[in-house]
């Protein structure tokens, strides 16, 4: 276990305070850096996974409340991962196949 988490938490800056900054990936203005590209994805907007899927911003939402499109929530910000969305939108591909008819042809 970090030893840095077992010491004790300060009113100035909580368990952040506890712990090395560099050893959380922020710079000295505090904003932070991504160490790989792979690590960090570059999020996007639902008014771009709307426009991508052909619907509305809305329906997004509804999707997002009703937990069936992956979404990142961050503080009062969504945003959702490219890979994550088109992985979602694979799994749920039909693939085509023989079609069926669910009554008989009539004749006659």
């Amino acid at each position: 276990m970090n030893e840095d988490l077992d010491r004790p938490v300060s009113r100035s800056g909580g368990r952040l305070a506890a712990m090395s900054r560099a050893s959380l990936g922020f710079t000295s203005h505090g904003a932070a850096r991504a160490t790989r590209s792979d690590q960090v994805p570059n999020l996007i907007h639902i008014t771009d996974v709307a426009k991508h899927l052909g619907v509305s911003v809305r329906h997004v939402r509804r999707l997002v409340a009703e937990r069936r499109i992956p979404y990142i929530k961050w503080g009062t910000l969504l945003r959702f991962d490219p890979a994550a969305v088109a992985a979602w939108l694979a799994e749920r591909a039909v693939e085509p196949g023989p079609r069926h008819r669910s009554t008989p042809r009539r004749t006659g």
